[in-house]
């Protein structure tokens, strides 16, 4: 869908949908694969406004050094997403994370996902999926996700 250019000026809207990402140490040799939920939630405001927005990352599973990834939710980073709104459309960036356990050790994982609203009246979100894992403590060489993800709205 092309960008959107008729966007609501006001109210708000939850869009729901997915991600997958590969996942690569230092971005050549594969370690894994994820999947899982995409929520976002986003209150519209009039033009030019930047805005805070609000959502998780859910029902995460796939694989990670060769051992079952099962996340039940992976929340926003404080302060890690928002919707800039301007005359020619709008964008979303969100970025969430945490401290887990994976594949047996302490890893920091973080998760990006970008797009412009798209489609009719912004009713959809789709676009580049970017991350890394870290082991503790944190100065190891990454491994970095890259991946795609969409997200709908009624």
């Amino acid at each position: 869908m092309p960008p959107a250019t008729d966007l609501p000026q006001s109210g708000s809207a939850r869009y729901d949908g997915g991600f997958v990402a590969d996942i690569r140490q230092g971005d050549v040799t594969p370690s894994g694969r994820i999947e899982g939920g995409v929520t976002i939630e986003l209150d519209f405001a009039e033009v030019p406004a930047t805005l805070p927005i609000r959502g998780e990352l859910h029902d995460i599973t796939g694989s990670f050094l060769g051992e079952d990834l099962r996340i039940d939710a992976l929340e926003m980073v404080p302060g890690g997403g928002r919707m800039v709104l301007d005359r020619q459309g709008g964008a979303v960036a969100a970025g969430f994370g945490a401290e887990l356990s994976l594949a047996g050790e302490a890893r920091r994982l973080d998760i990006g996902l970008e797009s412009p609203l798209r489609g009719a009246r912004g009713r959809a979100l789709a676009g580049p999926v970017s991350g890394t894992i870290l082991t503790a403590p944190f100065t190891d060489q990454p491994h970095v996700l890259t991946g795609q993800f969409h997200a709908t709205t009624d």
